[in-house]
């Protein structure tokens, strides 16, 4: 390959890393007005060591961007409360934080 068979890309900034911080700067700096190139080496969606959970303050800025108005959004499952088990025992269970102003519950985002 050479530069002549090289694709062509206009933008103004490129960011690597299409994670959650990633990919909500792109979506900001898009809004913007800026050109946005975003690049990731995996595929998505991807499995995370975080197990797929989004929590109320990340819901609400997800709502900002009109994330929340998606059917994929609509179709997640939603999460009101987390246990924490070692081997088979339920060693803690609790609600979602409390935030003022914020729906307290959590959803399963893969």
């Amino acid at each position: 390959m050479n530069a002549d068979t090289l694709p062509q890309f206009d933008s103004d900034i490129i960011i690597v890393g299409a994670g959650p911080a990633g990919a909500t700067a792109a979506f900001y700096l898009a809004k913007s007005g800026v050109k946005v190139l975003l690049f990731d080496r995996q595929t998505f969606p991807r499995d995370k060591v975080c197990g797929d959970f989004v929590g109320p303050l990340a819901i609400k800025e997800l709502e900002a961007m009109g994330v929340t108005e998606r059917s994929e959004f609509k179709n997640t499952n939603i999460i009101t409360k987390a246990a924490v088990f070692l081997d088979v025992q339920e060693l803690l269970v609790s609600g979602m934080p409390q935030f003022d102003g914020i729906i307290n519950d959590g959803r399963v985002i893969p």
